[in-house]
């Protein structure tokens, strides 16, 4: 498997890369969204852009290609996936988001393997950030 491409999360203005897929939840929900990957970087089919504000985890901006139920293949974006919302309070995460941070220690060729100076780690509980903590790789 080829290393994915990171979705970006901004805190406190910050702009970090994710090893996660906050949008997996949701999507496992929702059977008749299935997206297309673009190339081998990105094989859950689409890149979201997040913010963490007041602790709470939303969902900015969003690109992907969806499949219809008739095998066309079109690129969706927010407001397609969410209308009328600008940004989108995502409830429905529960878990731990990765933040790689600093330099590149070492590359893998699969997932989200490759590792970084620091990981840091924010737990969610229905969207909101109950706990973080810090793992130095060095």
């Amino acid at each position: 498997m080829t290393a994915q491409a990171r979705e970006i999360i901004y805190i406190n203005g910050n702009k970090e890369q994710m090893a996660t897929e906050p949008l997996k939840p949701f999507l496992k929900k929702h059977p008749h969204l299935r997206f297309e990957p673009p190339n081998t970087a990105c094989w859950r089919g689409y890149f979201g852009t997040w913010e963490l504000e007041n602790d709470k985890l939303y969902l900015i901006d969003f690109e992907g290609d969806l499949e219809d139920l008739d095998g066309n293949i079109a690129t969706r974006n927010l407001k397609d996936l969410f209308p009328g919302q600008k940004k989108v309070f995502a409830d429905w995460f529960t878990g731990l988001i990765k933040i790689e941070m600093g330099k590149l220690l070492e590359y893998v060729h699969m997932g989200y393997a490759s590792k970084y100076e620091q990981d840091l780690f924010l737990v969610f509980e229905d969207g909101v950030k109950v706990d973080e903590y810090l793992i130095n790789n060095k």
